[in-house]
């Protein structure tokens, strides 16, 4: 969210932000928004602006831009953004892309820490501090450096006459990081790299663990048939299903509004996940508010009971706050905007 605001004030066109933080409703919004200026229907008139975005844009949307800056990721998911450089043209549209016409080509640009050979575990955080808490295997991580560093490009091949390999081919780089005969580590990054292998065999073995038995039926015997809180369904850090919500008429009402009524629909698309690390849920309501929340809980069902639910308020600011239990029990001030999803006051 700071380079959104720093970029935003220092570019004159459109600054949107994108990432994981917002309201269903509001998110698909902003996917639409995206796609109107950089999918491939979005006209070459609207295509001037910058996107500040998380993982979230890696997969699932069809977008191209003509020029992507990224932190340092594992070096697989850098091909998969590499991926939506240039992606809805000819060579003939190539003169149209901006400051990057040949002989330049479509431009990914690293942001990373050199990969030295005397690196440790912490070797990326005087660039970087904040992506071992995404990426955990700071010896893939180097590893993703290095190859990336070395090769200077990434190669897609696609054609008969271009069958031979070379340097930054896709699969020559991703086995270089994953394979079998992977490049050597610097020894401080090896206990990491230990670390790194028994956190997958241990997720591995949860994975079984959580696999449901249809031939077994509906019943515990058959696995385990419980919330998606529960039982997740993908690997990262654990989330929480926050409920947004506002006073209006004298009741609670969903975040969202949407034409027709459909209160339940309403709001699951009010709902924004939350790092457990970082939230934990929302403090009891005072007698007023919970009293509201009963009436506000007919259509829910039990399971969506248990999901906590955050009563926004307005703030002097024309913005929305509210309280939430974070990461070590304590009330903290968060705040929301359509623009801006959820964030953490201080």
């Amino acid at each position: 969210m700071a380079s959104h605001a720093e970029l935003a004030s220092a570019h004159d066109g459109e600054t949107l932000l994108f990432h994981a933080r917002f309201a269903m409703a509001d998110r698909l919004a902003i996917e639409e928004k995206v796609l109107d200026k950089f999918g491939p229907a979005a006209p070459k008139t609207a295509r001037p602006g910058i996107l500040v975005a998380t993982q979230v844009i890696e997969q699932s949307l069809d977008l191209d831009f003509d020029l992507i800056v990224t932190d340092l990721a594992p070096v697989d998911l850098l091909i998969q953004r590499a991926g939506r450089l240039w992606r809805h043209m000819d060579k003939r549209s190539a003169q149209t892309r901006p400051h990057l016409a040949e002989p330049h080509g479509p431009t990914l640009v690293v942001l990373s820490a050199a990969a030295e050979e005397e690196a440790g575990e912490r070797w990326l955080d005087a660039v970087l501090p904040k992506t071992r808490f995404v990426y955990r295997d700071a010896a893939l991580l180097w590893r993703s450096a290095k190859v990336m560093s070395d090769a200077g490009r990434i190669v897609s091949r696609t054609s008969p006459e271009c069958a031979a390999p070379s340097s930054g081919e896709v699969r020559a780089l991703v086995e270089a990081a994953y394979g079998d005969d992977r490049i050597a580590i610097p020894p401080g990054l090896e206990t990491a790299e230990n670390e790194a292998a028994g956190k997958g065999s241990g997720e591995r073995s949860q994975g079984g663990f959580n696999v449901l038995r249809f031939e077994a039926g509906y019943d515990f015997d058959g696995g385990r048939w419980e919330s998606d809180s529960r039982t997740p369904t993908r690997l990262g850090d654990e989330t929480i299903t926050l409920r947004l919500a506002k006073v209006e008429g004298g009741g609670i009402v969903p975040w969202a509004e949407i034409e027709g009524g459909d209160l339940r629909r309403a709001w699951a698309l009010s709902e924004v996940s939350v790092r457990l690390a970082r939230c934990k849920g929302t403090p009891a309501p005072d007698r007023q508010t919970a009293a509201m929340m009963v009436k506000a809980q007919e259509c829910w069902t039990l399971s969506e009971r248990e999901t906590p639910v955050l009563v926004l308020q307005p703030d002097a600011d024309g913005g929305w706050s509210g309280t939430i239990i974070d990461g070590k029990g304590k009330e903290v001030l968060v705040i929301y905007s359509v623009d801006r999803g959820l964030s953490f006051a201080g």
